[in-house]
């Protein structure tokens, strides 16, 4: 169902989300399209009959939500695109410039011990997980390696298509990905042979023509999110590992973690051989598909419970590195 859009910004928001549909990736364009039918409901409920958007009336809108700092910096930055907009078309608006909010987030980071046991879960998942569904039986354990050995969201790993995938020159291509950046992906020999296999004997059954996780249900479409979520939670389980939180932003374990431990293994490896981490962030930041070296903190200022020396090893390395920002 099409929203019916109220306020007196009406039709420049179908206008501008017109325009960025064009340009923005699948969930950008998703993540803005809510946070304007959003800002839309609020003029049309307050009643704002004033072509200017104001300052104090994003702040106003703000204060209604009960979110994290991070959150309203998120769709502080949805808006900013709009206010462009706006202001190309000859109306007042206010450009916001959001705020860099406090990092509370805490990733979770698989010990070496907890990712053998999922990956022998994963391995045997039809033994293990009697219920398990044949895409689940041969997707899950390519899809937690392609996550581990590259890093990837695990939205773009969800969403990959073989077109994006060069197996010849073993690099694979995220196109419109986060912030609508692309960037492309090289990947280990090791990871390319076992994704050459895994094609030859999908196709060869008549699966996976076109997604590397396509859905045996819906062919030519992949698998959801919650397909993918599910089953490792399921995985998690039969491995043996529960989780407790411990801070109130602290994140527990799922798919995710796996680009978090990549991260926190490349920069390891990087010290084993020799190369400084001040060499390495600019190269692993850009590997991730980070706006900035400041976006990769977060993923190695956190309590490794089983990496305690690995941890202050990092430690050491970053603490000049990143500068503090305190958000009021």
């Amino acid at each position: 169902m099409v929203k019916t859009l109220r306020s007196v910004f009406a039709n420049e928001i179908k206008g501008y989300l017109c325009v960025l549909s064009e340009c923005a990736s699948e969930k950008h364009f998703s993540d803005v399209r809510y946070t304007l039918y959003d800002l839309d409901d609020y003029l049309a409920s307050h009643e704002v009959s004033e072509k200017c958007l104001q300052d104090d009336t994003l702040v106003r809108w703000l204060a209604d939500k009960s979110i994290k700092p991070q959150s309203k910096k998120n769709l502080l930055a949805h808006i900013k695109g709009f206010s462009k907009y706006l202001v190309l078309l000859g109306y007042q608006a206010a450009i916001p410039d959001p705020p860099f909010p406090a990092r509370d987030y805490v990733p979770y980071i698989f010990s070496d011990e907890e990712f053998s046991r999922i990956i022998e879960v994963a391995d045997n998942i039809g033994v293990l997980i009697p219920v398990a569904s044949l895409d689940a039986g041969y997707q899950i354990p390519l899809l937690i390696r392609v996550l581990y050995c590259t890093g990837m969201r695990s939205g773009e790993a969800f969403s990959l298509a073989w077109s994006n995938i060069d197996l010849e020159n073993g690099v694979i291509h995220a196109l419109k990905a986060k912030n609508s950046k692309s960037r492309a992906i090289p990947i280990d020999a090791s990871l390319c042979e076992l994704l050459k296999s895994y094609k030859m004997m999908a196709q060869s059954k008549g699966r996976c023509r076109e997604y590397v996780f396509e859905s045996s249900n819906s062919p030519g479409l992949p698998h959801s999110k919650t397909f993918f979520r599910s089953w490792f939670g399921l995985i998690l389980q039969a491995a043996g590992i529960y989780y407790t939180r411990k801070t109130p932003y602290e994140r527990g374990p799922c798919l995710h973690c796996f680009r978090h431990l990549f991260t926190v293994q490349s920069f390891l490896k990087s010290e084993s051989e020799g190369r400084p981490f001040e060499e390495s962030v600019p190269f692993v930041s850009t590997y991730l598909g980070h706006a900035g070296i400041t976006e990769t903190e977060k993923y190695l200022k956190t309590d490794y419970t089983y990496y305690t020396r690995s941890h202050q090893r990092v430690e050491r390395y970053i603490d000049h590195l990143f500068p503090g920002v305190t958000f009021v």
